[in-house]
């Protein structure tokens, strides 16, 4: 009996054990409030706290504009706010105990679920505390699948549904994520019952400021919120990298930095090989210095095996490879993309590539030879979208070569010279000093890296992500970002670095350089597109081709036209429709062509005597016409109607003597004008009809036209020459002044309407007076010899272009003589400096002495 009683009393014990067991065990966590659909998860600590560490670092400044945490931030103290209870404060919904997670509300919106433990705290009592809230004005109860739900309408006009069940609360501004949070507490369907979440739930250690959990298997429903539309399909292979990922995010003053693990359940594998060599990996030394975006690494799917790419690729394929995007300057980042893999036997490499035999892939052919590097065109770009896309580019015809012990694709051989050239005079990014720093945080075992530039990476972002996006506003704050990866057994663990920094300006140097077909002498033009009011170029070589560029370097057209032109080309809206055409001239013809280099009506136009200038163009507003002017070889200047006719009323005027500088026309009150300065020195105004108003004789010749600067209804003609200055009024009188110095060069500008700053050069001194001749500054440029100065509009300012042309510089200067930027150039005549990007930044486009025509960032 004894014996059956301790049996009972077991057995009775064994039942409270179990019952007990399941009672804590099934209890539910916040994670099952979490339904499946949610595609983030957020866990702190303590949100108060939280919100005071955004505060009082430089990062978590940055990390609170973005407008994710500042909506996130809003909601929590909103129902912070709402559910504080003074007599119970052991649940307080700030606690550690609390999650949120993100769920799309729509395509392109977003809210969150919040999730918290209430045990202990019954409904009646939650209910009695909300309404003696003041921000509460009404609250409504109502029954969903069986839960009592509260609608709470707030006073600012907001409604906040919440839900307590099983001890949890489930709280949202948007109601139909509560309900869903009750069937996925009720069904199971939940991120707490997914096993890819809780392996890596168990395996994640929460420690920093923020923990975050998310699910790559959302990524395609996530993208269409911040990406373009026609860029998702390019990138909806994320979801394959893993199911989950779990990540810390700690805040400093100089650094944002995730780390964690991601867990990968699926098919694929990750099957990287370990970078051994780390920093010193000498696949790096074929990366550009100013690439915007580079990732390094292999990441395979076992189970693709496709028999042409293990025929043509596996023989010969190393164990790296890389995606780089060099510092775009369009939206399209194609032809600024590199594609570089590791080869372990070239000569193979080159056999399988140029078998012609298989599917999908074409003859290769040899197109040309740079910096000693054979450079093959390559037609078909379907196995490089097929197993090296990334995501991020589309290939199509591209070229290849090999440098270093890697092949190297481009989508355009210019890329490619560029690319042999950075090369070649060590401008790579293992050599920055920024990226050693950032790799030597990120650990040498490191099979998989990736590195932003934001501050180069504008139009990238641009082009991925949609218009106005704030994730390109939030990034652009950064200076640099590097995130290293090592993939072993299905797991991922990771290390991203934020570094701050993205205030200041992107680094000088060479940003593209596009071939010619031969070398050129033509000081390119900006010109306008008129339908993207995008700026592009317009050039020419020796050869008389004539080339449009866009402001990325990619050749729009090129056209021979077998004669050099003479002065600028100019544009003009030859038929009144909103689209803009370029006319300019060579000594015997008169060119307009389109911007598809056809030639409109019935251009070119032959000139009845040979131009000795380039045309001067002169829109007549109220008639919506366009008239040009060329001086000739006979002393006479030549009118033209845009059509091609001769001006009205204009008969060519001998000058008595040639013009060979074009024509500056001017306006004011009385109408427009036209000053012509001929080679024997004389100046003469003419009105529109030709009428000679005045001329003044034996004027210095210059090397550059008379400065007009406007001083109220007034305009006033300034040139110097030795140590002599030369003002002539608009009624044609003349005052000759006295100067320090002998000038070798001058220019000078209005600063107010009765105001004007004057600029002369001696071999090495540019000095500023006042119109009063009041001396102003001075600056020395040591060992120059200076030869010309002009002052010129970049980014809607006034600067002074200094040139020294036996040095091949070129100086800038703010009008008050601040030293702005310098560059050497080898071909001085061909140089042109704009503001190229319209980012306020100094650019200058020059051809150089190989062919090339080459975009330069000075400051």
């Amino acid at each position: 009996m004894k014996k059956l009683t301790l049996l009972y009393a077991a057995f009775i014990t064994m039942l409270a054990i179990g019952a007990a067991s399941y009672y804590f065990l099934s209890f539910p966590t916040v994670f099952d409030a979490m339904p499946s659909s949610c595609v983030a998860v957020l866990q702190v600590n303590n949100w108060s706290q939280f919100e005071d560490k955004l505060g009082t670092t430089y990062t978590g400044l940055k990390l609170k504009k973005a407008p994710v945490i500042q909506k996130l931030l809003n909601q929590v103290n909103e129902i912070h706010e709402l559910l504080e209870d003074k007599i119970r404060p052991e649940w307080q919904f700030n606690s550690g105990k609390t999650v949120a997670a993100v769920h799309l509300i729509s395509a392109d919106n977003y809210d969150f679920l919040f999730a918290s433990s209430v045990r202990g705290l019954g409904k009646k009592e939650l209910l009695q505390n909300i309404r003696s809230k003041k921000t509460v004005s009404s609250v409504n109860e109502r029954v969903f699948k069986g839960e009592h739900v509260l609608d709470i309408v707030l006073k600012d006009g907001k409604i906040l549904t919440l839900v307590e069940t099983k001890g949890l609360i489930a709280i949202s501004f948007t109601s139909f994520l509560v309900e869903n949070s009750i069937k996925a507490i009720q069904s199971g369907d939940n991120i707490e019952d997914d096993k890819s979440f809780m392996n890596v739930r168990k395996k994640f250690v929460p420690s920093g400021d923020l923990s975050l959990f998310f699910n790559f298997q959302k990524a395609e429903v996530i993208l269409p919120v911040a990406f373009k539309e026609t860029k998702v399909a390019m990138m909806n292979s994320l979801h394959q990298f893993a199911d989950w990922g779990a990540y810390n995010l700690t805040l400093t003053n100089q650094e944002l930095v995730l780390t964690g693990l991601a867990y990968s359940a699926g098919d694929a594998r990750l099957t990287t090989p370990k970078n051994s060599d780390g920093p010193k990996d000498p696949f790096l030394t074929t990366v550009p210095d100013n690439a915007a975006y580079f990732v390094s690494g292999r990441i395979e799917n076992t189970n693709q095996q496709d028999p042409i790419f293990s025929k043509k690729f596996e023989p010969w394929i190393g164990e790296k490879q890389a995606l780089v995007i060099l510092e775009s300057l369009e939206e399209n980042i194609n032809n600024q993309s590199l594609l570089i893999l590791q080869v372990k036997n070239i000569q193979q490499a080159k056999a399988n590539l140029l078998q012609s035999g298989a599917a999908k892939i074409e003859a290769l052919n040899e197109t040309g030879v740079a910096s000693g590097a054979e450079i093959f065109s390559y037609k078909n770009g379907d196995l490089l979208n097929n197993y090296f896309g990334k995501g991020l580019i589309a290939w199509d015809q591209c070229y290849f070569s090999f440098v270093q012990g890697s092949v190297i694709f481009s989508q355009s051989p210019n890329t490619l010279n560029f690319v042999f050239d950075k090369i070649d005079s060590g401008q790579i990014l293992i050599k920055t000093t920024s990226f050693s720093e950032l790799q030597n945080q990120i650990k040498k075992e490191t099979n998989i890296l990736v590195y932003i530039n934001p501050t180069r990476a504008e139009m990238l972002l641009q082009g991925l992500l949609k218009n106005k996006s704030s994730v390109t506003k939030y990034l652009m704050q950064f200076g640099e970002i590097m995130i290293g990866s090592e993939a072993k057994d299905g797991w991922v663990t990771s290390t991203g670095i934020f570094r701050t920094g993205g205030e200041k300006r992107t680094s000088p140097g060479v940003l593209w350089r596009t071939a010619l077909e031969t070398l050129s002498d033509f000081a390119p033009q900006i010109v306008l597109n008129a339908t993207t009011l995008e700026k592009e170029i317009f050039t020419q070589d020796t050869a008389g081709n004539i080339y449009l560029l866009n402001k990325g370097g990619e050749i729009l057209f090129t056209k021979n036209i077998h004669e050099a032109i003479i002065g600028e080309v100019q544009q003009l809206d030859y038929y009144n429709n909103g689209k803009m055409q370029y006319v300019f001239n060579s000594a015997t013809h008169v060119f307009m062509i389109d911007r598809f280099g056809n030639d409109v009506a019935s251009y070119p136009l032959r000139l009845s005597r040979t131009a000795t200038a380039g045309l001067t163009l002169v829109n007549d507003p109220s008639s919506k016409s366009y008239r040009y002017y060329i001086p000739c070889d006979n002393g006479g200047v030549y009118g033209y109607e845009s059509t091609g006719r001769p001006v009205s009323g204009w008969s060519p005027r001998a000058m008595a003597g040639r013009c060979t500088k074009p024509l500056q026309y001017i306006r004011n009150k009385e109408g427009g004008y036209f000053l012509a300065y001929t080679e024997d020195g004389k100046l003469l105004l003419i009105d529109e009809k030709g009428k000679l108003m005045w001329s003044i004789n034996n004027l210095p010749d210059t090397k550059q036209n008379f400065s007009i600067v406007a001083q109220g209804d007034d305009i006033i003609l300034l040139n110097a020459a030795g140590k002599e200055l030369t003002e002539i009024s608009w009624d044609g009188n003349d005052r000759i002044k006295p100067l320090m110095d002998s000038a070798n060069s001058f220019t000078a500008t209005a600063t107010s309407d009765s105001s004007y700053l004057y600029f002369f050069s001696t071999r090495n001194e540019i000095r500023a007076y006042d119109g009063k001749g009041g001396f102003k500054n001075s600056n020395f440029i040591k060992d120059a010899h200076i030869s010309s100065i002009e002052v010129v509009y970049i980014a809607a300012e006034k600067h002074l272009l200094v040139k020294d042309e036996s040095a091949s510089k070129v100086y800038i200067y703010d009008l008050a003589l601040e030293f702005e930027g310098v560059l050497s150039l080898s071909n001085m005549a061909s140089a042109t400096v704009a503001d190229l990007l319209d980012r306020n930044e100094f650019i200058a486009i020059t051809g150089d002495r190989k062919g090339n025509i080459v975009c330069t960032r000075i400051r």
